[in-house]
């Protein structure tokens, strides 16, 4: 039956509606925005991030995916911001939208974050592309 509705939905649909609703009812919070990937939520956060805050970085753990964002194609290598094996750079200088520190190491995470360019932290709460690392 949903086949006839349609296997995916790139723009708002009708189902959207009912959807906030019910996450109002549960959660409290007003607005809601559904996205179609994990990569498109983060580049709205990213965007929102950016507009509060004012600062242009992402800061994203080395190892880590968080999706196909331009910002989070990065690694550390040799002590340095690096790409990820087998992404092209696209012309875009990843030091200046990015900085990269190990997943749990909050030492290098209190550094990466004193510079005060930092707009938001992608990160999940449990690195799961390397089995589950609290």
């Amino acid at each position: 039956r949903q086949l006839q509705n349609g296997t995916t939905m790139m723009l708002p649909t009708e189902d959207s509606l009912w959807v906030g609703a019910e996450l109002t009812r549960r959660f409290g919070l007003p607005y809601w925005t559904l996205t179609t990937s994990a990569t498109d939520a983060n580049r709205g956060a990213i965007r929102i991030a950016r507009m509060i805050t004012g600062r242009p970085k992402v800061l994203v753990f080395s190892g880590c995916y968080h999706g196909g964002v331009e910002e989070a194609h990065v690694e550390i290598r040799d002590g340095r911001i690096g790409m990820r094996n087998m992404i092209h750079p696209n012309g875009v200088d990843h030091s200046a939208v990015s900085r990269v520190v190990e997943f749990n190491d909050v030492a290098a995470l209190e550094e990466a974050l004193s510079h005060g360019d930092v707009a938001c932290v992608l990160t999940e709460p449990l690195m799961t592309n390397f089995g589950m690392i609290p």
